[in-house]
């Protein structure tokens, strides 16, 4: 590419090569606090005028809440300062928006791509790959070429700021030479007495300065204006999705769960007007005592199947229903829903503290028992990982932080399987629970999954890995956000009565194995497979 070549940002402003390259295009913020940051700049007449009443209206509602004496104080105070002269100002500040915009968010844009930089070139994470694939170089080269972009839209936009301000400031100047020019005129022929042309020149000097606080007043009420619209939808949807209080209770001796035509859809999940459902009329049931499994390809709604049957989302309204035995989810105590529930997600947060917190916190409401934090590591085999702490059980799993101890992933997920155990509630649900284990401890953990069940305790499993779950007393294969197919692995398996979803990616899988088998000569994976059993 070449250097001179640039691409147009969102507010109009020049994107560098470099910044395209890395970034795809304008590098901003996507989260709350920056959504509203410099909206002043981009301020203009018509918006003023648009806004002003609702602004007014909105900062008048939080000062009679927060003190109705003081507003009524305030506003006969302050009643009609600088509401006509707002327009012809604004304007002048639309004028300098226009100016200033575009170099304001290209030094902000600068300052986050370095701050970004930054951070690749310093983290640990990156430290092998900045290395050995010599990214230092190439970001650093990057990064000089934007700040080079951004050095000559400074001098652009400080020449044309300068051209500006020497016409506004001629502007005034010829301004108020023709004012103290018609009061001394006034003055001359005695139309006008001293005292009041000495109280017209405090009145102007006085009357400048307030509007340029009523400027700054209006702008500012602008920007904040649009943080408050956030804090009240906010309170709105909070409101609306809070978690209820109470509700019907749950069976003491629960025989079974069932999805029965359950649609959900995220919200906002797309910019359309009708987002696409995650999961479609999805019928299944969920019998305690037993392994289920889950399975299907990436995108076809496992990970949101469980959450569902967590408690963390209601099905879309009117769309299906979740039975706890007879008890509707959406009328059921939530409380004794999350407490029948453990859940080993694939994102646990691997919180930065002791490794027994890590552990008991899966069950926070009561003390911590060591013995039973230690019976759930041994559990998961998280025990090899306590061993090697320099603290035990009192050792900080943090780094960066004096007597902090780094482990690896797969330790991690050892910890993650022992919090969710340590909970020892009726439902364990474990998602994608030894993809960062070696074979012997997936073998080991998949084990004591089975053991569990026997004890009555219901275990469901989501895992890619079909031959884990041969043994489970029922699996549900999901396609699409849709149920598949059910049964046990035999059933699946049976070509004549299997849609054959799972029977194909089963097979594909063995394949796998079977390649670094000697093959048969009519060398099919099914026939490999068929060996094999």
């Amino acid at each position: 590419m070449s250097e001179e070549t640039g691409h147009e940002a969102h507010g109009g402003a020049e994107v560098s090569d470099s910044e395209q390259l890395l970034f795809g295009g304008e590098l901003a913020y996507d989260i709350g606090w920056e959504k509203h940051e410099g909206a002043w700049l981009k301020l203009g007449l018509w918006t003023m005028a648009r806004n002003l009443p609702r602004m007014v209206a909105m900062g008048v509602r939080l000062a009679h809440l927060a003190d109705a004496r003081a507003l009524r104080v305030v506003l006969g105070a302050e009643l009609g300062r600088g509401i006509t002269q707002a327009v012809g100002l604004v304007s002048v500040n639309s004028v300098l928006g226009h100016v200033l915009s575009s170099g304001s968010t290209t030094n902000e844009r600068l300052a986050r791509a370095g701050h970004l930089l930054g951070q690749l070139l310093t983290q640990q994470d990156a430290a092998a790959e900045v290395r050995v694939h010599e990214v230092g170089p190439f970001l650093l080269g990057h990064f000089r070429h934007m700040a080079e972009t951004s050095e000559r839209e400074q001098t652009r936009l400080a020449r044309q700021a300068a051209r500006i301000g020497l016409i506004a400031d001629a502007a005034g100047g010829l301004a108020t030479l023709l004012t103290y020019g018609a009061l001394g005129v006034l003055l001359w022929t005695g139309t006008t007495a001293l005292a009041v042309a000495g109280t017209a020149v405090l009145a102007i000097r006085t009357g400048t300065s307030s509007l340029d606080n009523l400027v700054l007043q209006i702008t500012e009420l602008h920007q904040e204006s649009l943080f408050v619209s956030d804090f009240e939808r906010l309170c709105s949807e909070a409101t609306a999705r809070a978690i209820p209080v109470g509700g019907d209770p749950l069976p003491e001796h629960l025989a079974e769960i069932r999805f029965e035509k359950v649609t959900f859809t995220y919200p906002g999940s797309t910019d359309e007007t009708t987002p696409e459902p995650t999961l479609r009329e999805v019928s299944l049931t969920v019998p305690m005592g037993k392994v289920v499994a889950l399975v299907g390809e990436n995108g076809s709604g496992k990970s949101t199947l469980i959450k569902l049957l967590a408690g963390l989302y209601l099905p879309d309204e009117g769309r299906g229903t979740i039975w706890w035995d007879g008890v509707d989810t959406a009328k059921a105590d939530r409380g004794q829903i999350f407490a029948r529930v453990a859940l080993m997600s694939q994102s646990f947060y691997q919180w930065p503290f002791t490794f027994r917190v890590n552990v008991g916190i899966g069950r926070p409401t009561r003390p911590i028992d060591d013995r039973a934090v230690e019976a759930a590591a041994t559990y998961s085999g998280a025990d090899d990982v306590l061993a090697g702490l320099p603290r035990g059980l009192g050792t900080l799993l943090a780094r960066g932080y004096r007597g902090g101890h780094q482990i690896s992933g797969g330790q991690w997920q050892k910890i993650g399987i022992s919090r969710a155990k340590y909970k020892d509630a009726q439902i364990l649900v474990v998602d994608e629970p030894t993809s960062a284990l070696d074979a012997v401890a997936e073998q080991k953990v998949f084990d004591q999954i089975r053991a569990l069940a026997a004890t009555g305790q219901t275990i469901v499993l989501i895992t890619h890995r079909l031959y884990s779950v041969r043994h489970a007393d029922l699996i549900h294969v999901l396609k699409n956000g849709r149920v598949a197919e059910s049964g046990t692995s035999a059933e699946l398996m049976d070509e004549t009565t299997a849609t054959g979803d799972f029977r194909n990616a089963y097979l594909v899988q063995a394949a796998a194995f079977a390649d670094s088998l000697p093959a048969p000569r009519d060398g099919s994976p099914s026939s490999r497979t068929e060996e094999r059993r």
